[in-house]
């Protein structure tokens, strides 16, 4: 995002002192979660979905 809000730099890995950069805000929060009334019985429990996390790494990370 740094890189992208700053097109005038030319090589982003050669800054110098004196430079100003644009430096993005905040991101917006997100939404709210929606969570289940409750989980089926024998489930293990609930995991609320962080950023970059993908059905996958959930699966191996809970078996």
């Amino acid at each position: 995002a740094l890189i992208a809000a700053n097109p005038h730099i030319t090589n982003p890995d050669l800054i110098f002192p004196c430079d100003v950069l644009c430096v993005p805000g905040a991101p917006p929060p997100p939404p709210p979660c929606r969570i289940p009334a409750s989980c089926p019985p024998g489930f293990q429990g609930r995991y609320t979905v962080q950023p970059g996390d993908t059905m996958f790494f959930i699966a191996q990370r809970f078996g």
